[in-house]
C-alpha cells in the first residue's frame, strides 16, 4: 500500500516492510529516520498480518485474528500499537482503478523493456504524453476497464456491507504542491530515486513562507468543500432513493476506509520474501 511519501508491503508469510520518508514515524520503526530500501517493522513480528493501508502520514495493519495495528500520526512516534475496540470484521475490497492506472499497468512494462536505462520520472513522462496523444478509441479499452473495475469494487463493497462512494477525496496542500512540482524537481535530480526525490519535496514544501504555500493551501481549500458539497449532495440524493426503495444497502464513506492493494511486482529488495500486497502512490508504483 502506498502513502504519499511512503510505502508499506505484505510477504506471504505475513511480515510488514516499509520504506520511503520517516517523518513522524511513518515507517513505523519507531524513530523518524528515511528507509530508501524495504526494512521489515520488527514490532509486528508475530503477527499474521493479512491487510495493511498506508495514509499520508500514518499506517494500518489487521491480523488474521482481526486485531487493529496502527503507527504514525494515528499513535506518537514510536513502533506499531494494538488499537483498542472491536476486532475489524472483513478486509475491505480492493478498490478501482482509475482509467489512466489501466493503461499504465498494460503499457508500463513493455515501455521498460525498451527504454531500460529511463528512470522513474522519464518513463511516468512518456507514458503520460502517449496518452495523452491517444484517440478517443486507442483509450477505450482502458475505459471499460476501469468501468468493469469500478463495477466489481460496488459489488463487492455490497455484499460485504462496505460503505462505498462516487466522490473523490479531497487532497491536502502537499498534493497540489507535488502534482506542481515533481516533474522540474526530478529533472533536476536525475539521480534521485524515488524516495529522495519524495524527501526533497516534502522537506522544500515544509520550507515554504506562508506566502508561498497559499496558493496551495487555497487549492486544498477548494477541493475540501467541493467534496463536502459532493458528498452532501450524494447522501440527499441517495436517501431519496432509498425513501421510493430503489436503493436498499449502499452507505456513505467512513473514514476508516482505506486503500489496501494494487499490482505487485517483486523488487531486489525483497529478494527471498514472497510479496502478497502491494499499490500504486502518486509519485511511485509499486
Amino acid at each position: 500500500s502506498a502513502g504519499t511519501l511512503h510505502s508499506i508491503a505484505i510477504t506471504a508469510d505475513g511480515t510488514v516492510w516499509s520504506w520511503g520518508g520517516g517523518d513522524g514515524g511513518i515507517l513505523g520503526h519507531g524513530d523518524e529516520q528515511d528507509e530508501p530500501l524495504p526494512k521489515k517493522i520488527e514490532a509486528l513480528t508475530g503477527q499474521r498480518i493479512v491487510s495493511i493501508s498506508a495514509g499520508g502520514d500514518s499506517g494500518v495493519a489487521v491480523t488474521a485474528d482481526g486485531e487493529v495495528w496502527s503507527w504514525g500520526d494515528l499513535n506518537e512516534i514510536g513502533p506499531p500499537t494494538k488499537v483498542k475496540g472491536p476486532k475489524a470484521a472483513l478486509l475491505p475490497p480492493r478498490p478501482p482503478s482509475s482509467v489512466y492506472f489501466h493503461f499504465v499497468a498494460a503499457r508500463r512494462a513493455d515501455l521498460k523493456a525498451a527504454h531500460p536505462d529511463v528512470g522513474v520520472a522519464d518513463l511516468a513522462r512518456m507514458m503520460g504524453e502517449e496518452w495523452k496523444a491517444m484517440s478517443d478509441e486507442d483509450k477505450a479499452p482502458f475505459e471499460r476497464a476501469a468501468e468493469q473495475d469500478k463495477q466489481r469494487y460496488r459489488a463487492e463493497c455490497l455484499a460485504a456491507g462496505i460503505e462505498v462512494s462516487d466522490v473523490v477525496d479531497a487532497k491536502p496542500a502537499l498534493y497540489y504542491y507535488l502534482k506542481s512540482q515533481r516533474i522540474a524537481i526530478a529533472e533536476a535530480n536525475p539521480e534521485a530515486g524515488p524516495a529522495e526525490l519524495m524527501q526533497m519535496m516534502r522537506q522544500n514544501f515544509a520550507a515554504l513562507s506562508e506566502e508561498e504555500r497559499a496558493p496551495f493551501e487555497e487549492e486544498a481549500a477548494a477541493d475540501k468543500t467541493r467534496h463536502e458539497q459532493e458528498i452532501t449532495a450524494e447522501r440527499a440524493a441517495r436517501a431519496e432513493k432509498e425513501a421510493d426503495g430503489a436503493v436498499a444497502s449502499e452507505r456513505l464513506p467512513s473514514e476508516a476506509s482505506a486503500p489496501i492493494a494494487k499490482q505487485a511486482k517483486e523488487a531486489d529488495a525483497f529478494a527471498g520474501q514472497r510479496v502478497v500486497a502491494v499499490s500504486v502512490g502518486y509519485f511511485h508504483t509499486l
